[in-house]
């Protein structure tokens, strides 16, 4: 069977480029044209590690989602999310050990999962329309576990909706190198400012993401295609 392996790292980068943490991940991406993203994201200025394990349909949308989160040596919990047509399940366990079940039924299949890794912010991008290049497309009833701003809260089930838009092609140069990129905006609709993401190649890999709200940025720092 003919697949595609990514591997890099995400670093994060304070105003003063000093690293506050890094997201280290690979992709694999299969014939069939689906793909499984796994995130370590480490926020070492917080004591926050994330564990992500996603995987996508050809479309670029969700099929199924695992996480666990530790801050400062203690379980927050973890989760699976699942995806089925228009219905979203969650199954959790909190910090006590507690089991819940969730569930949301929409009247489209939600597009997107947000699970909080930069590498994921990229599947946003992945999924506008460049036959439409100059319209603000909006991504309604995404999926999240928190709307806290590194998802350090425990895991739920939330929705949000993003406008995405287009901004052209950029040479990016990064600690990975130089690398010539889509540009992009993605407003969370509710926040002031918006997310500014670059990605690479038709795997949107994210090369660099800023967000004015969290002064510093998220910079590819190392990448292996094998």
């Amino acid at each position: 069977m003919t697949q595609h392996n990514t591997r890099g790292r995400i670093a994060y980068l304070d105003p003063a480029r000093n690293e506050t943490g890094s997201e280290w991940f690979s992709v694999t991406r299969y014939a069939d044209g689906s793909r499984t993203a796994r995130c370590e994201c480490h926020f070492d200025d917080v004591g926050l590690v994330r564990d992500v394990t996603l995987t996508l349909d050809a479309r670029w949308r969700p099929r199924d989602a695992y996480m666990h989160i530790n801050h400062q040596g203690r379980s927050l919990g973890s989760g699976w999310f699942r995806f089925d047509g228009d219905s979203v399940f969650c199954e959790s366990v909190d910090s006590r050990g507690a089991a819940r079940s969730l569930s949301r039924q929409f009247s489209v299949p939600p597009p997107s999962f947000g699970a909080h890794p930069i590498l994921n912010d990229g599947y946003w991008t992945a999924l506008f329309d460049l036959q439409r290049p100059h319209e603000v497309q909006r991504l309604a009833n995404c999926i999240t576990y928190s709307k806290e701003a590194i998802g350090k809260e425990s895991i739920g089930l939330e929705t949000f909706d993003l406008d995405v838009s287009y901004l052209g092609d950029e040479s990016l140069t990064v600690p990975a190198g130089t690398f010539r990129c889509r540009a992009f905006s993605v407003q969370l609709v509710g926040l002031a400012a918006p997310f500014m993401i670059s990605t690479w190649s038709d795997d949107y890999i994210v090369v660099k993401e800023t967000w004015a709200e969290m002064p510093g940025s998220f910079e590819l720092a190392e990448l292996v295609l094998r």
